[in-house]
């Protein structure tokens, strides 16, 4: 695993020795491991700058200075940008500190495919909610919390990994796609939709052949969801980790099923959507347990404050669990979930 010292100690080696674009892919990457620094918004400004980049250094060199309105050396930079660029850098500097617009393109901020904007698409059911959906990766409040858990608790971002991942998302599976220290592969039903066309309950692959895995709203699809759970604990390596996230009600403990309820409407009705099979409580934690998995509830959104929910219009109700494959060493009966501030990968 690499870590985010590592990444910055390799990116200003790079940027001393005159790499510029190993220096910006590691910055970039660092960027993805923490959005909110200033320090990294202003070390790839300033790569963007030397390789003549200067829209994109003064963005980053306003970026950090919506983060930390007085640091001292992204003020000086964003001067300097701005006059190479043409621009009134006090027009700039207005803008972040109230008096004018917000910066282009916006003060809201999608992590999944880094698109920045005033507001979002719409999104829902029948009933269409304002402000909620990436105008460029489609991506929603869900996604965009799994990217920055994913970022934050493991080194999916980092490591190279052979990665399975169910029914992907296309804001997810797009960029994950293109991470060149990925391994990743993409399953389905539906052959149209993933590389691999494939039922959970019946993984093509042999044991241990993952280092992760990740199944988002899968679950409450599936009829037999705890032979699914036994099946992603099979196909990763000892010590390897999925995220298994699905709609929990957190006022029941008791999953709600019913096999012989088949309607959409009952179904809608019982389960909250026409085509849900159950409706998971607490106890959701406790079948992943059941399957093998050493399972982490982390409430990690809930740390982000009310700042940076907002600018990726998250709330911090959604719980997030890392299930891992315990080690050969420490097999044994199947213990239930730990929660705790974090679980770093």
């Amino acid at each position: 695993m690499t870590s985010a010292q590592e990444l910055q100690a390799h990116a200003r080696t790079s940027f001393e020795q005159g790499d510029l674009g190993s220096a910006r892919a590691d910055y970039e990457h660092l960027l993805a491991l923490q959005p909110e620094s200033a320090e990294v918004l202003n070390d790839l400004g300033t790569v963007c700058f030397a390789m003549g980049l200067q829209d994109a250094s003064v963005s980053y060199y306003a970026r950090a200075l919506q983060v930390d309105g007085g640091n001292a050396e992204a003020m000086a930079n964003l001067k300097m940008a701005c006059q190479a660029r043409g621009l009134p850098w006090q027009g700039v500097l207005d803008e972040l500190q109230g008096t004018g617009a917000p910066t282009a393109p916006g003060s809201l901020v999608c992590p999944c495919c880094r698109g920045r904007f005033t507001t979002f698409a719409p999104a829902g059911g029948k009933r269409k909610l304002p402000n909620r959906k990436c105008p460029q990766c489609g991506s929603l409040e869900r996604h965009r919390a799994l990217w920055l858990f994913m970022a934050a608790r493991t080194d999916l971002l980092t490591a190279e990994l052979r990665v399975l991942h169910f029914a992907p998302m296309p804001a997810l599976r797009d960029s994950l796609a293109a991470m060149p220290n990925l391994h990743y592969i993409t399953a389905d039903l539906d052959p149209r939709k993933a590389d691999v066309a494939m039922d959970i309950n019946d993984i093509l692959f042999r044991d241990g052949a993952f280092d992760a895995v990740l199944c988002i709203h899968v679950l409450e699809h599936v009829d037999d969801d705890r032979r699914a759970m036994r099946e992603i604990y099979r196909v990763l390596k000892p010590g390897g980790w999925a995220i298994v996230h699905s709609p929990v009600d957190a006022s029941r403990y008791e999953t709600l099923e019913d096999p012989a309820v088949t309607s959409p409407e009952e179904r809608e009705r019982l389960f909250g959507q026409s085509d849900h099979v159950r409706a998971y409580g607490r106890d959701f934690y406790d079948r992943l347990a059941a399957a093998g998995f050493e399972v982490t509830v982390d409430d990690y959104l809930r740390q982000l404050g009310p700042a940076m929910a907002e600018r990726h219009r998250l709330r911090n109700e959604t719980v997030f669990a890392i299930c891992r494959k315990r080690q050969p060493t420490t097999l044994g009966n199947a213990r239930g979930p730990r929660r705790r501030g974090g679980c770093s990968s």
